[in-house]
């Protein structure tokens, strides 16, 4: 294993924290969807920005995030 800044955190996201979070994975995104469209029009991001993602829950807006930056060299 690679060495980890936070290690409880990764133990907790190895263990029933992050259980719980994959058991309500639907209920937590769907919280999120109403706001989703509001973000990402302020965010306004295009495929030369990059994403960093900073306790995003499951990660849909992450997700979504990276499709927006998301370009193919060329």
């Amino acid at each position: 294993m690679s060495d980890v800044a936070n290690a409880d955190q990764l133990a907790a996201w190895d263990g029933e924290e992050g259980e719980h979070w994959s058991a309500h994975e639907e209920h937590y995104d769907g919280t999120m969807r109403a706001h989703s469209e509001i973000l990402a029009a302020a965010a306004s991001i295009d495929a030369t920005d990059h994403v960093l993602d900073l306790g995003c829950g499951n990660g849909s807006t992450t997700r979504d995030a990276a499709r927006a930056a998301y370009s193919l060299p060329g």
